[in-house]
């Protein structure tokens, strides 16, 4: 009985993990997931030599379409395992500071720009004959899958945006900045693992913080064109969507590009100072009515005590940080806002109105209703 009931325990948090989930990071977990089932019940080896990440067959035949079906491929269950647990605990962190939208781009521009990367150095290194007799690098006939490229990239872009230190295996903290590149270092241990893969991530990842991915990233209006248009509305009224204006405050955390009045793109900046913490993060984030689910992941794998007591102190910040009536995700306003900017409208037409028939009888009038009036017609501080 017990057993019985500790398994419907994790299964309730697991499931209430998934719900907690941004909507992008959702859809590629689920989109990873049925993937490998398709591929393990079709056969692993032929599927994932025609769709894997292969610098001959992309040099060689143009088979381009490995730079996007590369990432969704696992080579075991394990490989997955480990992927979509980092995937849940670094993605939503991101996503709820960039927007949905965003998000995704960035993912695509990480997959596509660091396979690509990864296909010019495998054919440039194949000039170096001395290289075809080492197999880790001979990258030239390499056949890689996985989405630990695009994990990588989220981690650099995740240590730029929150910053703070970071915990290594438990054993020590480092700088956030720097925990990327020693795990990049770490997982070298681990057989099998393409460092070229996970190091063009990283690069990746890179010139996004440095600002020199501009021209690739569409501008800010562009975003919210797309988010209001009749295929996103679905998207946009779920629950689990961040809105690309939801990031709060008049400055954008990481850059994206905006068009002058010459034509030209500038980068829209990152503001005055950078969070040094995900309590500082908060403030550039959009609301989002449930705690981080890395939190809650962790928090399936403690005592059903420790995890009711952080539940109730979640739910206490879930209260205190809730947003006034009519303020919606993504920090746009619900008609509320709008009825009561209308009102304010038509006392303060109702005023000048009575100040343009008698001066004497405005003033009683300003009296009686409450509001006091100013010598140009114009409503009080009272409303």
């Amino acid at each position: 009985m017990q057993g019985a009931a500790t398994q419907a325990s994790i299964q309730t948090r697991v499931r209430s993990a998934f719900v907690e989930l941004p909507f992008v990071t959702r859809c590629v977990l689920i989109t990873c997931l049925g993937v490998h089932a398709v591929v393990a019940a079709t056969g692993f080896h032929r599927l994932n030599a025609q769709l894997c990440l292969s610098a001959q067959a992309i040099a060689a035949q143009g088979q381009v379409y490995r730079f996007f079906t590369s990432a969704l491929l696992h080579s075991s269950l394990l490989h997955l395992a480990m992927n979509m647990l980092a995937l849940c605990s670094v993605a939503p962190r991101v996503e709820r500071s960039l927007g949905s939208l965003q998000f995704a781009w960035l993912m695509l521009l990480i997959c596509v720009l660091g396979d690509a990367a990864y296909t010019a150095v495998a054919c440039l290194s194949s000039l170096l004959p001395f290289l075809a007799g080492i197999p880790s690098l001979d990258f030239m006939h390499q056949c890689a899958v996985g989405f630990s490229g695009v994990l990588f990239g989220l981690l650099l872009v995740d240590a730029h945006l929150h910053g703070g230190a970071r915990s290594l295996f438990g054993a020590f903290t480092l700088p956030a900045k720097l925990y990327p590149w020693l795990l990049l270092v770490l997982w070298q241990l681990v057989p099998h693992v393409s460092f070229l893969g996970h190091l063009s991530g990283l690069l990746v990842g890179q010139l996004y913080v440095m600002q020199l991915l501009r021209w690739a990233l569409p501008s800010s209006s562009t975003y919210q064109r797309i988010e209001h248009a009749a295929a996103c509305t679905a998207c946009l009224q779920s629950s689990c969507f961040v809105a690309h204006s939801g990031g709060g405050g008049t400055d954008t955390v990481l850059p994206v590009s905006s068009r002058g009045p010459g034509g030209d793109y500038q980068a829209l900046g990152r503001g005055t100072g950078s969070p040094t913490s995900p309590n500082q993060a908060s403030r550039w984030l959009p609301f989002m009515p449930f705690p981080s689910s890395s939190n809650r992941l962790a928090d399936m794998f403690r005592s059903p005590s420790s995890s009711a007591a952080l539940s109730q102190q979640a739910a206490a910040q879930q209260q205190a940080s809730m947003p006034p009536p009519g303020v919606r995700l993504g920090g746009g306003h619900q008609p509320a806002q709008a009825n009561l900017a209308a009102a304010q409208a038509a006392e303060a037409r109702f005023a000048r109105a009575g100040d343009g028939k008698s001066g004497s009888k405005s003033g009683a009038g300003g009296s009686k209703s409450g509001r006091s009036g100013s010598p140009d017609g114009s409503s009080g501080a009272g409303v």
